[in-house]
């Protein structure tokens, strides 16, 4: 049961980043991809079943129509990607998740338009999800130890 609402939290959590990227929040005119920041967090924290699991839910409450582009379904497949990945990775577990972050941040980018990349809002961008970053882990990680 513990385990039932430990999910439901998880999910609800995914749901609530993905209604504030969709509704475009934004933070001194940088969008922020709160979204990509939680899925990479689940995804470190938990199995691949949950990270799969986080990232339909994120990808269906995005983009609810039919039609699903390549960038959403980059962002659906960096779940499952980052829970696979992390394994091979040496480094610390702040390190890895900040080191995921700015690589689907730029394949996320790369997707969608490679001329982005060459400007200053790919780089703000990275910023600004490496500060979101380090501030939702340094809230949830803890919260995360004692649950």
């Amino acid at each position: 049961m513990r385990e039932f609402f430990r999910v439901l939290l998880l999910i609800l959590l995914v749901i609530a980043s993905a209604f504030a990227q969709g509704v475009g929040l934004s933070v001194f005119g940088i969008r922020l991809n709160l979204v990509l920041v939680v899925i990479i967090f689940i995804a470190l924290k938990e199995d691949v079943l949950i990270s799969i699991l986080a990232a339909v839910c994120a990808v269906f409450v995005l983009k609810p129509g039919p039609a699903i582009d390549l960038p959403i379904t980059l962002l659906g497949i960096s779940g499952p990607f980052t829970s696979i990945t992390r394994r091979f990775l040496p480094w610390q577990e702040p390190v890895v998740y900040l080191a995921l972050i700015v690589f689907m941040t730029f394949v996320l980018y790369f997707a969608s338009s490679i001329d982005l990349l060459l400007s200053m809002v790919f780089l703000r961008e990275v910023l600004a999800n490496i500060v979101t970053g380090v501030v939702f882990f340094a809230i949830f990680s803890g919260a995360w130890h004692n649950a």
